[in-house]
């Protein structure tokens, strides 16, 4: 009788600490789960934050350039603008809710300003290719103030998204 006891006494015993074994696994695992989740949202926000960051820097400089450029230009002589083609941004703005709201507001403002650079300039153009914009040298004035239009909504876009 007494062997008939601790033997169910002993049942009962592993079935107990098997059951808080597999709960603590359970426990244990999502823990780990959720750690490495967060980890894979932080490296894709760190990856969008540089990838539009550095886009829009490259379209800031652009465009820092072509105003320089653009002061002493002969009205004689036609203009050809490469086309903007904001190819990071495209790809990247779907993951823009992975980034804190005051830079994902400023990353949006930069890149709708890529777009509406584009916008202005194909406006103004005599003839439009796959590359180039040409834009007559007459209207020289009216890009470099489309350039100087975008440089200040760029540059805040460029530094909120600074790390």
């Amino acid at each position: 009788m007494t062997y008939e006891l601790f033997k169910d006494f002993q049942s009962a015993l592993v079935g107990v600490v098997g059951f808080i074994g597999v709960i603590l696994t359970l426990v244990g695992n999502a823990w780990l789960t959720r750690r490495q989740h967060r980890f894979e949202q932080d490296q894709l926000r760190l990856m969008v934050e540089a990838g539009l960051r550095e886009e829009l820097r490259a379209f800031l400089e652009m465009a820092e350039r072509n105003v320089q450029s653009l002061g002493n230009w002969d009205s004689d002589r036609n203009l050809n603008v490469p086309r903007i083609r904001p190819l990071v941004s495209e790809r990247l703005i779907q993951d823009l809710g992975l980034l804190e709201a005051d830079k994902a507001q400023a990353a949006l403002k930069g890149v709708m300003t890529v777009r509406e650079m584009h916008r202005k300039l194909t406006l103004l153009a005599r003839c439009v290719s796959e590359e180039y914009i040409t834009i007559e040298g007459k209207n020289h004035e009216l890009v470099k103030a489309a350039y100087g239009s975008v440089l200040c909504n760029l540059r805040r876009a460029v530094d909120a998204l600074e790390p």
